[in-house]
C-alpha cells in the first residue's frame, strides 16, 4: 500500500498556527498518521460533502479531503469543535 502525501492548504496552515504549541504538535502528529491510512478508525466522512472527512484531535477537528487518484490527503481546515462545520 502506498503512503498518501500530506498537503496543507494556506488556510489550514494559518489556522494551525493560531493554536498553542502543544495543540499544534498533537494535530501535526495525528495528521501524519493519515499518510499510512487516511480512512483509519476515528476518521468520519462528512455527510453532504463529496471528499471531506474529519479527524478529532482533542477539542479540535481536522477537516481534510482524500484524493486516492493522486495518493494525496489535503488538509483544508483545523478548527475548534464548535466552529468546525461552519
Amino acid at each position: 500500500m502506498r503512503k498518501h502525501r500530506i498537503h496543507w492548504t494556506g488556510r489550514a496552515e494559518r489556522e494551525l498556527g493560531r493554536l498553542d504549541v502543544r495543540a499544534q504538535e498533537r494535530v501535526r502528529a495525528a495528521v501524519l498518521t493519515l499518510a499510512d491510512d487516511p480512512r483509519r478508525p476515528g476518521v468520519k466522512k462528512l455527510a453532504g460533502r463529496h471528499l471531506e472527512h474529519r479527524l478529532r484531535v482533542g477539542d479540535h477537528r481536522v477537516l481534510f479531503e482524500i484524493h486516492d487518484a493522486h495518493v494525496l490527503v489535503l488538509v483544508v481546515a483545523v478548527r475548534k469543535r464548535e466552529d468546525a462545520y461552519e
